[in-house]
């Protein structure tokens, strides 16, 4: 049996995973470039579909990190005990 090796595969007519995967991608974004048909979007144009996805994704981002330092901040902030009390509303502890 005989081996090729991966570097000279593509000159037997092998491709690599990544080889086709690359190429896929590249006939993807191409097809979706010439095929553009602004009634399958309501009539917008794809730069305003590309900016609409950027807004969403930026408010989605911040919206997660948002909800981690809340998460954070109410696992390990101020916490009651007999000697000391948190303000509800300042989050300061209070000397009883």
């Amino acid at each position: 049996m005989v081996t090729i090796p991966p570097c000279h595969g593509a000159r037997y007519g092998f491709e690599s995973r990544r080889d086709r995967k690359q190429k896929m991608k590249k006939k993807m974004k191409k097809k979706i470039e010439e095929e553009w048909n602004p009634n399958d979007w309501q009539g917008r144009s794809k730069s305003q579909v590309n900016r609409n996805y950027t807004v969403v994704g930026y408010g989605i981002t911040i919206g997660i990190v948002t909800f981690l330092i809340f998460l954070v901040y109410s696992l390990f902030g101020c916490k009651s005990s007999k000697n000391v009390d948190c303000d509800a509303y300042s989050k300061t502890e209070v000397n009883k």
